[in-house]
């Protein structure tokens, strides 16, 4: 009878190969195998994030979201944990799950091994996510912080690039212009006067 010998660096190799050849799905299966078939391994953690991986590319973020999940929960020492937090919690924004991405990074935001460039994507994503939950405040306070951090910062650690910097001060303006924007203009005249002063007053803040 056939039977198939294999190991979990061979598995590792094969389901590399499917990946580079943007065969995702029979990847993210081959990845999977092994972390059930050997998931005391080495191979099992960087395995499982690569699974997490494949079905991103395949834009089955709900599923990626719980592979890099899983990653956190199992392997929460391996050096894919840091990258699969911040992972997680892009795939939930990414099919609108605001409460749930905000709770993952806030988790992410504790953490220790984060570069200055990972702790901006994080508040900026944070950012983000209040933000897309009409918590203007909470969004403005976020984006504020991320922007204090990188003046701080940036003369002794440059973020590889300055996307979620720019990011941040796009949506410091958008939030004040739509404070401005919902601020009433009321008449009589004297509630006018003062109406517009206060509209004055948000854009000089």
């Amino acid at each position: 009878e056939d039977f198939e010998a294999y190991d979990a660096p061979t598995l590792f190799r094969d389901a590399d190969a499917l990946f580079e050849a943007d065969k995702f799905a029979d990847a993210a299966q081959k990845y999977e195998k092994l972390v059930v078939e050997f998931g005391d391994s080495q191979w099992a953690p960087p395995a499982l994030f690569n699974a997490a991986l494949s079905l991103e590319a395949l834009g089955r973020y709900g599923e990626a979201s719980d592979r890099y999940k899983q990653v956190v929960a199992m392997y929460p020492t391996s050096k894919n944990a840091k990258e699969a937090a911040m992972r997680q919690a892009a795939c939930l924004a990414e099919v609108g799950k605001w409460v749930q991405s905000a709770e993952a990074l806030a988790l992410v935001e504790k953490r220790e091994d984060l570069t200055l460039g990972d702790r901006l994507e994080t508040m900026a994503r944070h950012g983000l996510a209040l933000f897309e939950l009409k918590d203007l405040s909470g969004a403005e306070a976020k984006f504020q912080q991320s922007l204090a951090l990188y003046e701080t910062r940036k003369a002794e650690e440059q973020p590889q690039n300055n996307f979620f910097v720019a990011m941040s001060q796009f949506y410091t303006a958008h939030i004040a212009h739509q404070r401005f924007r919902d601020l009433p203009l009321r008449l009589p005249q004297k509630q006018l006067v003062l109406d517009v002063d206060s509209k004055a007053k948000t854009c000089s803040v």
